[in-house]
C-alpha cells in the first residue's frame, strides 16, 4: 500500500454525490443477466428434448437409420443434461450473488443472528463496554476510492474522554496531516499547514476542507465495538457475544443520511486497571466506492490528552 497520503490542507473533489450511485443496481443488474442466462440455458434444455423426440421418430425408418437414431438420442440426452446442469448451477450462482448484497461480509469466522444466539453473551459484551469511558489507542488507517482508483495511508492516535475526542492523523516522514478535536460544543480540525477550521459538526467540516465524506462521529462510537447511537440494520454477532457486522444510518449534516456498512474483528482480550475487555483491532466502514480499513496495534487504558493551545 503506498506511504502518500491525502494533504488534507487540499480541497478535492466532493466524494458524496459518488454515494448515491447505488453499487446495488450494477449488482442486481448482474444477477438478471445471470438469470437470463439461466432461461437460455433451459430453452436449449428444451430445444435437445425435441431432438430426442425427432429422433425417437426415426426409430421406425428403415434399419439403414436405427444406428443413426440411436446415437442422435445419446447425443440429445448427453445436450440435455449439460444443459439442465447449467441452468441449475446459473440459478445458484445468482442466489448467491444476491444474498451476498445482503450484508457486509465478516472479518472473522461465522456470525449469528439476534435469534440465534444466546441475549445474555451480548448483554454481557455490551455492558462491560459501556464501563470504557476513557482509552487511547494507535493504529493505522487506509483509505479506498474504488472509483477513482486511489488508495491513501497513515497512522493515527486516537483518545477518547467522556467528555472530549483528540484525533492526530500523521505519516512517519511526513509528520502530522491533520488534527481532529471534538467535544459536545465545538468540534476543531487544523491541517497540515497550522488552518484551523471550527463548526458544529465535525464531519461537515471533513467534508468541507477534505472532500471526504468519512463518518468519524460514528467511527468514534463504534471503535471499541460498542453499538453506537444510530439506527442500525443487520445486526450480527460472534459466538462470544462480540459485535461483527452491521449498517447504520449516518447523518452528514441536517441535509444527507448516508448507510454505511461496519465490519469488526480480531477481537483481543485487553486488560485496562486490572479488568478484562474483549475490543476489536480491525474496523472496515465502507459505503459504495469508498472504504475505511482501521488495524489498531495498541490500546490503552487511559487517554493522552494534548495540551490546550
Amino acid at each position: 500500500m503506498p506511504n502518500a497520503m491525502i494533504p488534507l490542507n487540499v480541497n478535492f473533489q466532493r466524494l458524496v454525490p459518488m454515494y448515491f450511485q447505488n453499487s446495488a443496481i450494477d449488482k442486481i443488474e448482474t444477477a438478471s443477466n445471470s438469470l437470463e442466462l439461466s432461461n437460455n440455458s433451459l430453452e436449449l434444455s428444451n430445444n435437445s428434448l425435441e431432438l430426442s423426440n425427432n429422433s425417437l421418430e426415426r426409430s421406425n425408418s428403415p434399419e439403414r437409420e436405427t444406428h443413426f437414431s440411436q446415437v442422435d438420442t445419446e447425443q440429445a440426452h448427453r445436450h440435455s443434461f449439460k444443459a439442465k446442469l447449467m441452468a441449475a448451477f446459473t440459478l445458484v450462482f445468482a442466489c448467491l450473488f444476491l444474498s451476498a448484497c445482503v450484508s457486509p461480509p465478516a472479518i472473522d469466522g461465522e456470525t449469528f443472528t439476534a435469534r440465534q444466539l444466546d441475549s445474555e453473551l451480548i448483554e454481557i459484551q455490551q455492558q462491560s463496554l459501556a464501563q470504557l469511558s476513557e482509552f487511547g489507542l494507535l493504529g493505522s488507517v487506509a483509505f479506498f476510492d474504488d472509483a477513482e482508483g486511489i488508495r491513501d495511508a497513515a497512522r493515527f492516535n486516537w483518545n477518547r474522554t467522556e467528555q472530549e475526542t483528540h484525533f492526530r492523523l500523521y505519516h512517519q516522514i511526513g509528520g502530522t496531516l491533520a488534527r481532529l478535536q471534538q467535544t459536545d460544543e465545538l468540534s476543531v480540525l487544523i491541517d497540515r499547514s497550522g488552518n484551523r477550521y471550527e463548526g458544529s459538526d465535525l464531519n461537515l467540516l471533513l467534508l468541507q476542507h477534505t472532500g471526504m465524506a468519512i463518518p468519524f462521529s460514528l467511527l468514534n462510537q463504534a471503535i471499541t465495538g460498542a453499538e453506537p447511537n444510530a439506527r442500525l440494520r443487520q445486526k450480527r454477532w460472534y459466538a462470544n457475544g462480540a459485535l461483527a457486522t452491521y449498517e447504520a444510518e449516518f447523518r452528514l449534516g441536517t441535509w444527507a443520511t448516508e448507510r454505511w456498512l461496519l465490519a469488526l474483528g480480531d477481537y483481543r482480550s485487553v486488560t485496562f486497571a486490572g479488568q478484562q475487555f474483549l475490543l476489536p483491532h480491525r474496523i472496515e466502514a465502507s459505503r459504495d466506492n469508498f472504504r475505511v480499513h482501521l488495524r489498531i496495534s495498541r490500546w490503552r487504558p487511559e487517554a493522552s490528552l494534548p495540551r490546550t493551545q
